[in-house]
Parts: structure tokens; C-alpha cells; sequence
């Protein structure tokens, strides 16, 4: 067979064959072009590749993850009577070599790869040569417990995020993109502080591990985590040269007590102290214009604040979960707060805002759904009233808050009385006014009411009695939830709606009476009562209730006119003998007879 393909022309005129010395010919210029095959040789835990061999020239790696502890790269080898440069550091080197503690990069390295010390989780030194030009993409990525790393002006460039989650990188080059995915990024360091510019008036980190520390008087600005996570830090000293504190300056500095601003300070940065949890006291002058977001959230020890005249605007969560501030001041220049900017400062039990305030962020005041601050004063008009805290009160008269000037909308009284009684000038009784007041052992509820609002007397559990006047109209969610004290209640023909949970564990209540006027009667609104009366047809009988009665005839209480289904007993007899009419024993029908004679009888001699 002499050929070994053939071709054909497109035109269809004729053909012709090529022959195998153009197939060689073609074979053989296709090697030339490919690189001949690097030489690579192992000597002990490292592969070195020969890079140039004219220059003897090489790049090392490991052989494989489990090299550890502490390596010094050489910067020559030997090998088949040859010596070689250490020149460079490939890519993926030592990618993931957990056990490497330390590093030391010899005075002969140019170049470190990409990822060339990708998460080498446990190094915690590393030392860079100035012979060095080149940093890689990702070289030293995840490298958690290498805190610092100092680069030489020498390198001109820095891949992306070559040193991302490395707290600081000192470096005073020019390789534009700093830091690199590093925190803090010092050009110059002078002692234990390191900074951004050869005046010192910029201070990017702090070095040192001192526990009450003084800024140098050359500094206008803390920079952006210049202090962050310093955990051993007590106290420190901020002169009065410094203009503005960064975002996360002192960000969980956990041992950090006390800390005073200078009236030099014009702005605190976002989350400038949050975190520092054992901050008990700070002072804040009056040159300082806005608080910045999270500033101090989770500021756990701080207790009080007083935020001074000049500040306009108090950022989102700014003082969020300052679980011991009891007391804060906001003046009336301040005309915005942000979400969320007292959340969980459960520790607050009332605060009043300056009318001057037109807007109040979401949940500005709350916690959770239900555990916002007790009590907000505000007589502005900001929307969204009262963002999360339980009681917005606009207008106090005496012991009372109302949320109008013709005190018609009761929301909070503050009095300590046992027997209250409420104006009547009151159309209606607010979510939460009562709430907690458990000192309050009887109210009288005007007939000029027609509403009593969500946890109205929620918890009240010394309330005994309550006269509910048949003006009232709507009895909302959890209104007197909780009040175990509670042994009567009228409820009038006048209501038509009784939320869930209204009556919900008001177990001193044995019975309640409802008028058949309710058409809605909520999910357990009367959990844990023995008996209801109530001869309607709301849905979802006995909302909670041990017991429904609809019809009365003697000691016997009945679910139908027919008397054929017996649904509780009333009477105190030894001997009962049940009427002929019934067909049905309800669930519960003689339990409280049980229970209410057990203490005097073993059980029940005589039952027909």
C-alpha cells in the first residue's frame, strides 16, 4: 500500500496523493515547535524544575502537603555536578502545607507564584527577600495565624488578594491595589505604630502588645482597623490632634473600659468600637457631627451615654445590643436614627426623642417582636410609630402618656397605684399601657372606652377584678393574658370581637360568661378557664376553655336546647343522677367535681 491519503481537489478537475515524505516533513516541524521537557529532580522534601539552563536557573516546590515545620529554601543546589539559582517560587508550591510553621526565602528568589503558600493554615513567619519583584495571585491566601508579613519596596507588583485574612502588611512600595486582602497596610513603622504616610499623621496599625497605650501627637487619623482585635488593649490615649476615628478603629478590643473621645474628633467611623464589650463609659464632645453604623454595637458593659448637641445623625445599630445602657440623652439637634440603632437595649426602659427627629429607622427601639424598649416619648411626626418599642407616648398628664393632646388614646400609665381609675376623657386603651404593672390590683374602665388594645394588662397577676362598661366594642390579642389574679370578669352585651389569647392563663378565673353580641372569639382566648358560658355560634369552641356551655337548666349546663348533650356540672351533690334526656357525656363534664371532691371523698360512692 503506497499511500496514505488522498486528497481531492474542490473543483473536481483531477486528484492527486500525498505522499509520506510530506507527511514526515510535517511530523517533523510540528516537534520543533513543541519545548523540549523541563528536567525536575527531588533532594530531600523539595522539587526543584530547571527553568533556564543556560543561566542554571531553578523554581522549587514540594513534593507533596506533608513537608512541616521549619523550611529554609536554599538559594543554590547541586545536581549531576551542577549548580543551580533558586530563582522562584512556583505556583501552588506549597498549596496547603498545614504543617509549615515557618518560612525562610532565600536572597536568590525574583518571583512567588500564585498560591504559592495558599492556606498554609499554621505559618507564622515568613520572611521576604528584597530581591523579590513579584508576589502572586492568592500566594499567601488563608494563611489564618500569620499576623504580619513585611514586604520590600522592591516588589513592583501584587497579585489579587495575595494576602487575604493576614492582619497586617507592612510595605513601602508602589504596586497599586493595597493591601491586597490584608487588613491593615502600613508604609512606615515608627516603634509600635505603623503608618500610612512618612508624617505619621496617618495611623493605619498598631504593633505592639502594651495594655494602656498613647497615640503619638502627629496623628489626624486612626484608620480603618488601626486597632482592631488588639485584645490585651485597657485603656488609650487619643490626642488632640486626631480629627476622625476610621471604620472598626477599635473593633472588638474585648479589654478596652474606658475611652475618651478629644473635641478635635469630628466623626466616629462605622463600627469605630463595636464590639468592645467591656467598654463601660464613653465620652463623646461636642464636636462630633454624626455616629456613624454599629459604632458601638455590642458595647455589652456600656451603661450610659450622652450624646452631645452637635451630633445630627445616629447611624443604623449604632448602639445595638447594648444590653446595661440604661440612660441616653438625644438632643435636639439630632434630626435622623437609623434601623435598628437601639435595638436590643433591653436595659432602656423609656427614652425621649426631640421632636426636631423627622425620621426613626425600622425597629429603631425594638427587640424581637414583642420585647422592644418599654416606653418612647416623641411628639414629632417621624412615620412608623412607636418602631418597636412597646409604648409611644406623645403627651403625659399626671400618671398617664396618651398619644394625642385630647388625651383620648391612653398608652401608658406610670403611676404605682394599686387601685386605678382612668380618666374619662379615654375612647381607648392602647397595646401595652398596663402591661407589667403588677402592683395593680383593680381598675375602673370609663364608658367612654370602646377598645382595649394588645396586652393592655398583660401580666397584671394581682388584678382580681375588672368591669369591662358596655361601651366597649373590640377586646384585642392578650389583653389581660396572664392575669392569674383575675377571679371575675362582665363582659358586655356591647362586644363583638374578643381576640386570641385575650383571657389566656387567667386560671383564677373559674367562669366566664360571654354575651352571645361576640361573633369572633380568637384561638384560646380563654385558655386554662374551666367553663365558658356562651350561647353564640363564633367558631372554634371552647377557645382554650375546659369547658362550652351553651344552655343552664339546674346543676347541668348543656351544648344544645334538647339537653341530649351534658357538658359540665355545676352542683356539689355526693349523689348525682343525670337527666333522662341525655344521650352525650362531654369530655370534662364532671371533672371539676372530681378534683373539687377528692380532697374529701376517695372517690365517688353514688353515681347513676
Amino acid at each position: 500500500m503506497k499511500h496514505l491519503f488522498t486528497i481531492t481537489w474542490l473543483n473536481g478537475k483531477g486528484s492527486t496523493t500525498g505522499i509520506k515524505r510530506h507527511l514526515l516533513c510535517w511530523l517533523a516541524s510540528l516537534c520543533l515547535a513543541l519545548p523540549a521537557m523541563a528536567d525536575t529532580f527531588e533532594i530531600g522534601d523539595l522539587r526543584f524544575t530547571v527553568t533556564d539552563e543556560t543561566e542554571r536557573t531553578v523554581s522549587v516546590k514540594a513534593v507533596n502537603e506533608r513537608i512541616s515545620g521549619s523550611l529554609v529554601i536554599p538559594d543554590t543546589i547541586e545536581y549531576d555536578g551542577r549548580t543551580y539559582s533558586v530563582t522562584s517560587i512556583g505556583g501552588n508550591a506549597f498549596w496547603h502545607c498545614d504543617g509549615l510553621t515557618t518560612v525562610t526565602i532565600p536572597p536568590s528568589v525574583t518571583s512567588i507564584g500564585e498560591n504559592a503558600f495558599g492556606f498554609c493554615s499554621n505559618l507564622t513567619s515568613v520572611s521576604i527577600p528584597p530581591s523579590v519583584t513579584s508576589i502572586g495571585k492568592n500566594a499567601f491566601c488563608g494563611c489564618r495565624n500569620l499576623t504580619s508579613v513585611t514586604i520590600p519596596s522592591s516588589v513592583t507588583y501584587i497579585g489579587y488578594r495575595a494576602f487575604v485574612g493576614i492582619d497586617t502588611v507592612c510595605y513601602a512600595g508602589n504596586a497599586t491595589g493595597s493591601p491586597w486582602g490584608a487588613l491593615r497596610h502600613p508604609k512606615f513603622v515608627d516603634g509600635d505604630f505603623g503608618y500610612a504616610d512618612e508624617e505619621k499623621t496617618w495611623l493605619v496599625a498598631y504593633l505592639g502588645s502594651d495594655k494602656a497605650i498613647t497615640i503619638p501627637s502627629s496623628v489626624t487619623y486612626i484608620g480603618e482597623s488601626a486597632f482592631g482585635s488588639c485584645h490585651g488593649l485597657t485603656s488609650v490615649s487619643i490626642p488632640s490632634s486626631v480629627t476622625s476615628i476610621g471604620d472598626r478603629a477599635f473593633f472588638c478590643c474585648v479589654g478596652l473600659t474606658n475611652v475618651t473621645i478629644p473635641s478635635s474628633v469630628t466623626t466616629i467611623g462605622e463600627s469605630a468600637f463595636a464590639g468592645c464589650y467591656n467598654l463601660t463609659s464613653v465620652t463623646i464632645p461636642p464636636s462630633v457631627t454624626s455616629i456613624g453604623k454599629y459604632a458601638f454595637k455590642g458595647c455589652m458593659g456600656l451603661t450610659s451615654v450622652t450624646i452631645p448637641s452637635s451630633v445630627t445623625y445616629i447611624g443604623e445599630s449604632a448602639f445595638e445590643y447594648c444590653i446595661r445602657l440604661i440612660a441616653v440623652t438625644i438632643p435636639s439637634s439630632v434630626t435622623s436614627i437609623g434601623n435598628y440603632a437601639f435595638y436590643g437595649c433591653y436595659g432602656l426602659t423609656s427614652v425621649t426623642i426631640p421632636s426636631s427627629v423627622t425620621y426613626i429607622g425600622y425597629m429603631a427601639f425594638g427587640y424581637r417582636e414583642f420585647d422592644g424598649i418599654d416606653t418612647v416619648y416623641y411628639a414629632g411626626n417621624a412615620t412608623g410609630s412607636p418602631w418597636g418599642a412597646d409604648r409611644h407616648v406623645k403627651f403625659v398628664d399626671g400618671d398617664f402618656g396618651y398619644a394625642d393632646e385630647e388625651k383620648t388614646i391612653l398608652v401608658a400609665y406610670f403611676g404605682s397605684d394599686i387601685a386605678v381609675t382612668l380618666p374619662s376623657s379615654v375612647t381607648s386603651i392602647r397595646e401595652s399601657a398596663f402591661k407589667g404593672c403588677t402592683g395593680l390590683t383593680s381598675v375602673t374602665i370609663p364608658s367612654s372606652v370602646t377598645y382595649i388594645g394588645k396586652s393592655a394588662f398583660e401580666g397584671c397577676y394581682n388584678l382580681t377584678s375588672v368591669t369591662i362598661p358596655p361601651s366597649v366594642t373590640s377586646i384585642e390579642k392578650g389583653a389581660f393574658k396572664g392575669c392569674t389574679g383575675l377571679t371575675s370578669v362582665i363582659i358586655p352585651f356591647s362586644v363583638t370581637y374578643i381576640e386570641e389569647h385575650a383571657f389566656d392563663g387567667c386560671d383564677g378565673l373559674t367562669s366566664v360568661t360571654i354575651p352571645s353580641s361576640v361573633t369572633y372569639i380568637g384561638k384560646l382566648a380563654f385558655y386554662g378557664i374551666d367553663t365558658v358560658y356562651y350561647a353564640g355560634n363564633a367558631t372554634g369552641s371552647p377557645w382554650g376553655a375546659g369547658r362550652h356551655v351553651k344552655f343552664v337548666d339546674g346543676d347541668f349546663g348543656y351544648a344544645d336546647e334538647e339537653k341530649t348533650i351534658l357538658v359540665a356540672y355545676f352542683g356539689s351533690d355526693i349523689a348525682v343522677t343525670i337527666p333522662s334526656s341525655v344521650t352525650s357525656i362531654r369530655g370534662s363534664a364532671f371533672k371539676r367535681m372530681y378534683w373539687s371532691n377528692q380532697r374529701h371523698h376517695p372517690f365517688l360512692r353514688h353515681f347513676h
